[in-house]
């Protein structure tokens, strides 16, 4: 991976779970040409500078654009001009003022406002940095259908950006019991858990997540950093060493140390890591100064 992904202070999230995507079926004319819209609005995009891009996502959490690629399946009977699902298309793409747009033409038609849309809104709105109006569409949404798992973990993912973690676990636990089988509802319930000295909470969460999805990183990752803040090192970078290179693994070691504050044992993991890059000798200095960070 290279990167460590969550900690109880601010390490970011790059995305590594990459969910099963449902491809868009076109059963007749009028969906190909739709289909060909869709390719030239992309490539039209593709060249332009585009400020509603975020990369960066809460500390530690699944990124939303996978569960958007996840509800693509749901669409049925879709209309002649389907505004939604060339919405999704454009989520993926981030291009949420674009995509935002979309979704307020699908809103014009009565029997088009169900959850989806409405959960579809809201992260555009919270990838756009609107965090009122996104609490709003996921709250529309949720008010739409109950039992649509999304929404809950979109609100969760919100509140958890503007700082409300205890309402955020609230949401995230809401999502698992109506979807026990997201292993990402999981590990976001894992890491604001971790967050707030829930450690064991978030060991369960983390495990479950991994017991769903075999290899999912960013969850085997949190694991980690959670086992390290707990006193159970070894453990922990063992773990890291199944999902990174050596050098990588003693280098995040060296960040869960620097949690700790346990200086001394954060540089020698600095040290490990930089000698595996260089291929030097390990240093036996014992000096407890360093600039070593999050990458």
């Amino acid at each position: 991976m290279g990167t460590m992904h969550c900690a109880p202070t601010n390490i970011i999230n790059h995305g590594v779970i990459n969910k099963s995507m449902t491809n868009l079926k076109f059963d007749n004319q009028h969906h190909v040409i739709f289909f060909l819209y869709a390719i030239i609005i992309i490539i039209a995009l593709s060249g332009c500078s585009h400020t509603d891009r975020r990369h960066d996502l809460v500390n530690g959490l699944e990124p939303e654009i996978n569960e958007v690629r996840a509800i693509n399946s749901l669409d049925t009977d879709a209309p002649e001009k389907n505004h939604i699902a060339l919405a999704k298309t454009l989520i993926e793409k981030r291009y949420y003022d674009v995509a935002l747009r979309q979704l307020q033409t699908a809103s014009h038609d009565r029997e088009n406002r169900s959850a989806e849309l409405f959960y579809l809104m809201g992260v555009c709105y919270r990838e756009s940095e609107r965090y009122a109006q996104a609490i709003d569409s996921f709250n529309r949404a949720i008010q739409t259908d109950k039992e649509f798992a999304f929404a809950y973990n979109g609100l969760g993912l919100t509140l958890a950006f503007t700082g409300q973690g205890d309402k955020a676990l609230e949401h995230f636990i809401k999502a698992i019991e109506l979807n026990p089988a997201r292993a990402d509802f999981y590990n976001n319930a894992g890491f604001l858990a971790m967050k707030q000295g829930q450690y064991k909470q978030a060991e369960d969460f983390f495990r479950k997540a991994i017991s769903i999805e075999t290899g999912f990183e960013q969850a085997i990752n949190n694991l980690a950093i959670c086992l390290g803040m707990t006193g159970r090192e070894e453990e922990a970078l063992g773990l890291l060493m199944t999902i990174n290179s050596p050098a990588t693994a003693y280098h995040d070691m060296g960040v869960i140390y620097n949690m700790q504050g346990n200086n001394e044992k954060a540089k020698e993991m600095f040290d490990k890591a930089n000698a595996i890059k260089l291929k030097l000798p390990v240093s036996n200095s014992q000096g407890s100064s360093f600039n070593e960070g999050i990458k």
